[in-house]
């Protein structure tokens, strides 16, 4: 059996889940929620409620514990309109059905989409520490920008990951009210399991606290929006298990987009701009259907994940993710030695802003990901930039912020103090990836994009200084 992903035309079983789970009700006090209220029963109704779900293959279940996700017509450029879930032409579905059936790509007509594995980017613990917070400052000029004011005021970050222990930032000596609590996001399925949400903030501190630490190095009054899409057991080395269903990281991008278009976004009461670290990502091709497969997510653009990216990014939503540990040097384990092409899915995605790794010298870290990425993703030129890991940061489980997971969250944070002076209603998101990538130290020099570096280490006074701030 396999966990896929069907999409299914609009009807009323479908709307009133992803409506109902849209509106998240919780005791302030407790965190106890109202299960029912989260769209667990009118989720679990889809399977008996749904007449295209009646007409599928017996031997395949609708998976009681997921909402249906409105994806529109799949189009980046639709209104936010489009995917209220009233008037959403369709809407995904996560289901398990035989292999034989997950390999034919379609049930009744309807396209079968992978629901990959996705992971978390650390490297396990063994090399000391290069540096700290301090020399990642240096080595990308953020103190000039930081005199300047532009210190990612107004800007919120989504730490799409593990989860934040705001208990453990607030013990590192950052303020209280870095992560925003008023933005609650858990997967259903966790909910329903444990009978109560966690907090914002609430998490044990793991992968996505080294995530949020880090990209408040460069931005350190920004605010943090916590969405765990990744499971965690143990700390942030490599010893941790972190790994989560790409299902749960399309129903958070989903809801990140409504509450964005609707509660909080731009010209809204708390922020100006948005950005979205991704720490994660796909090590092998195995993971996936097999090449040719017309639901294969990692080299395919129309898959629904990759289609959110895009819509997300069409609203000058700056995106940003980790380019991988797969390097040629030393590959992370899970990588099995496959190092070619491993900039995979979202990763690889055009819109996106995707990390390579160097260490707080400038020097290439040997286990990140080399370009070019995975054909077929209408980019052929990743990694666009590098930035700093391998230091002394978060001290989360006594090791260093480390992967390209570290290296993301640090350019996330260039880009959010950089919108501090320039909101996303005045500059598009291509934009101001363009002129990150004319202004890096590299570039300065005359260079040229390499396969290791994209177009060079982050240099974020030179960006500021191109964009007139």
């Amino acid at each position: 059996m396999r966990r896929v992903l069907i999409v299914m035309e609009n009807e009323d079983a479908l709307v009133e889940s992803a409506s109902d789970s849209a509106s998240l009700q919780v005791d302030d006090e407790t965190g106890d929620i109202d299960v029912e209220a989260y769209g667990y029963e009118s989720t679990r109704s889809i399977a008996s409620a749904s007449k295209q779900a009646a007409e599928l293959p017996a031997n395949m279940m609708i998976d009681d514990t997921y909402p249906a996700v409105p994806i529109g017509d799949g189009k980046s450029d639709q209104g936010f309109a489009a995917v209220e879930p009233s008037e959403s032409a369709n809407f995904v579905v996560r289901a398990v059905v035989p292999e034989e059936i997950a390999m034919e790509g379609y049930v009744n007509g309807k396209p079968v989409y992978s629901d990959i594995d996705i992971a978390a980017f650390p490297i396990c613990p063994g090399d000391p520490a290069h540096g700290d917070a301090d020399d990642v400052r240096t080595l990308h000029n953020m103190a000039a920008v930081h005199a300047r004011g532009h210190r990612g005021d107004r800007v919120a970050v989504a730490i799409m990951d593990t989860g934040i222990s705001a208990a453990h930032l607030t013990g590192l000596g950052l303020p209280n009210s870095a992560v925003d609590r008023s933005v609650l996001w858990n997967p259903i399925e966790m909910i329903v399991r444990q009978g109560r949400a966690i907090p914002a903030g609430g998490h044990p501190a793991g992968h996505g606290t080294m995530c949020a630490f880090d990209a408040l190095i460069a931005a350190p009054e920004a605010r943090l929006l916590d969405y765990p899409i990744i499971s965690q057991m143990g700390g942030a080395g490599g010893s941790s298990i972190m790994a989560g269903a790409l299902s749960d990281a399309l129903k958070a991008y989903s809801d990140l987009e409504a509450f964005w278009s609707v509660s909080f976004g731009p010209n809204r009461q708390n922020y100006d701009s948005l950005v979205v670290n991704n720490s994660w990502g796909v090590y092998h091709p195995d993971w996936d259907f097999a090449e040719g497969h017309p639901g294969r997510y990692i080299d395919n653009p129309d898959h629904p994940f990759n289609q959110r990216v895009a819509s997300l990014a069409a609203r000058n939503v700056d995106i940003v993710f980790a380019a991988g540990n797969c390097g040629s040097e030393c590959p992370a384990s899970k990588c099995h030695g496959v190092v070619t092409h491993s900039i995979r899915g979202a990763n690889a995605h055009h819109d996106v802003l995707t990390l390579a790794g160097v260490d707080v010298s400038g020097g290439r870290i040997g286990y990140s990901s080399e370009g070019p990425p995975i054909p077929g993703m209408g980019a052929d030129e990743k990694p666009d930039l590098a930035c700093a890991t391998h230091f002394q940061g978060s001290n989360v489980g006594g090791f260093p912020d480390s992967g390209t997971s570290a290296a993301c969250p640090v350019a996330a944070g260039c880009v959010a103090a950089l919108r501090s002076g320039m909101p996303q209603n005045t500059l598009a998101s291509s934009a101001m990836f363009d002129a990150l990538r004319q202004t890096t130290q590299e570039a300065q020099a005359g260079s040229d994009w390499n396969p290791q570096n994209g177009f060079g280490i982050v240099d974020m006074d030179a960006a500021a200084n191109h964009l007139g701030i």
